[in-house]
């Protein structure tokens, strides 16, 4: 099961790669996790905590490392942008970019990607559980309220002094 979060597209677009030049057999990331960890239900070894994971790695059948090879991926640049008061600021965008390497450095950003990708797979596969285990368990007279932050969320504003939250205060 895979989202549509920017980790999981990275390793989605590596992994069908590999799969059209027949490194690995399959670009199903739900296939390819078992096989590089003990357990997908053990937080350690999709945490890349477990000894026994840190062995395990993808068996990949390479014929030639130095083929040129393509993937799409997504990265965050920074660019210059115009505001309406004519004013210049430096914003960073996400965008889908060609990349291209060698099948080699391939099959090694792969197996990096997928490190971060066991963590967040174990994170949504959990915390599914977890909602549905609420969800059907919840009274007449309790509600369920479902707020879905980023992985990465922060707080920004939450250090300001009270009258910076209010609109009339806002510069």
């Amino acid at each position: 099961q895979t989202c549509q979060c920017k980790t999981c597209e990275n390793t989605v677009f590596m992994a069908e790669v590999l799969k059209s030049v027949g490194v690995i057999e399959t670009s199903k990331l739900d296939q390819i996790v078992p096989h590089v960890v003990c357990s997908t239900d053990n937080q350690e070894c999709m945490y890349g905590e477990c000894e026994e994971c840190e062995k395990k790695t993808i068996v990949t059948d390479i014929k030639d490392g130095n083929q040129t090879v393509t993937w799409n991926q997504w990265k965050s640049v920074r660019e210059e942008r115009q505001l309406k008061s004519g004013e210049e600021k430096v914003v960073t965008i996400v965008v889908k970019e060609e990349s291209a390497g060698t099948l080699a450095d391939l099959v090694d950003k792969f197996h990096d990607q997928l490190w971060l990708y066991r963590k967040h797979a174990f994170n949504l596969t959990n915390q599914f559980k977890h909602y549905q285990t609420l969800r059907s368990s919840l009274d007449e007279n309790e509600c369920f309220v479902h707020v879905d932050f980023s992985e990465n969320y922060a707080a920004k504003m939450a250090n300001q002094v009270q009258s910076m939250h209010y609109g009339a205060s806002l510069p």
